[in-house]
């Protein structure tokens, strides 16, 4: 009966459908990026979390055309017309704020319930003289710029760069509301111009890597862009599966797979042969490889930490 229940939904309700399931399973970072990688296949786009946009839990935002949110009444027991790939069109499910490692849910949610109560945050002045940022903490507002919810106001490196700076002019400003400061101009500290921003060329520079791993780490999947994505339109007619379609029916069967090692544990037979335990990741998730040790033996050399790798 669930499975029926379940298949019936996915069907006629794909965006609400998969957006429940990020949230209930948003620590397992396996199930997120399977289901992630399932809502790209059915067109359904993925936006990465922003403090003006996003909520505690994975959201659906609406806006989109009648039906991007699933199937019409009058077209229920049809084919889905969500296709694969993104479009203008696709409904988005936006990344919950709680789902970010080390921004504990107290500390966003005083952030979300300033938002919705006097509205989005304008710029880091704003939201520094409007939430002591010391409330929040230096390690969950790190996290958060990390993967991108302050990308509005300017590049991560430039945002990272800020956040000292931020936090700084939040607490000299709260202190001193604290005690009925006021400035010479009559404010809290508004009314004095401050430059929390450097440019981006005066901001110290971040590799493009280096971002794309701080997603990973912090949200569990490479949202914006896979280190893989570049390299499969020239895999594309070689790879002959993805790990995210791999199950019982594949046993016996030969396959390609394109993808970036993600773990790599080597060990020793019982006859003191050295052998490996790999983990490949692809774009829809995760397989684990044992590469015995005569196939070791003749390929060791090429297989390393986050290396890119097409395996028969």
């Amino acid at each position: 009966v669930i499975c029926c229940q379940t298949a019936y939904l996915k069907a006629h309700y794909p965006v609400e459908y998969i957006a429940a399931l990020l949230t209930v399973d948003h620590a397992d970072t396996e199930k997120v990026a399977k289901y992630i990688a399932d809502a790209r296949h059915l067109g359904i786009t993925v936006a990465p979390p922003s403090l003006n946009q996003a909520l505690l839990n994975f959201t659906i935002e609406d806006g989109q055309k009648e039906g991007a949110r699933g199937q019409r009444p009058e077209t229920r027991g049809k084919r889905t017309s969500l296709t694969p790939g993104p479009s203008p069109l696709a409904p988005t499910i936006r990344y919950g704020l709680a789902a970010i490692k080390n921004a504990g849910e107290g500390a966003v949610q005083l952030l979300i319930d300033e938002r919705l109560a006097n509205g989005p945050f304008k710029d880091p002045i704003d939201l520094a003289e409007r939430i002591d940022l010391r409330r929040i903490g230096k390690r969950a507002l790190e996290s958060m710029v990390k993967v991108g919810c302050f990308d509005e106001w300017g590049t991560r490196p430039q945002m990272i760069d800020a956040l000292d700076r931020m936090i700084g002019h939040s607490g000299s400003t709260h202190a001193a509301a604290a005690v009925g400061q006021l400035t010479l101009f009559g404010g809290n500290g508004g009314s004095i111009a401050v430059n929390l921003v450097r440019t981006e060329k005066d901001a110290p520079k971040i590799e493009r890597r280096q971002l794309l791993d701080w997603e990973k780490e912090l949200i569990g999947v490479y949202l914006s862009e896979h280190p893989l994505q570049e390299k499969l339109a020239d895999l594309q007619e070689i790879v002959t599966a993805h790990t995210g379609e791999l199950d019982a029916t594949w046993n016996g069967k030969g396959v390609t797979l394109a993808g970036i090692v993600a773990g790599l544990r080597t060990l020793n037979t019982k006859k003191g042969q050295p052998m490996a335990f790999v983990t490949l990741e692809d774009l829809e998730g995760k397989i684990d490889l044992v590469f015995f040790p005569k196939v070791w033996a003749a390929c060791r050399e090429l297989v390393q930490p986050n290396q890119i790798l097409v395996v028969r």
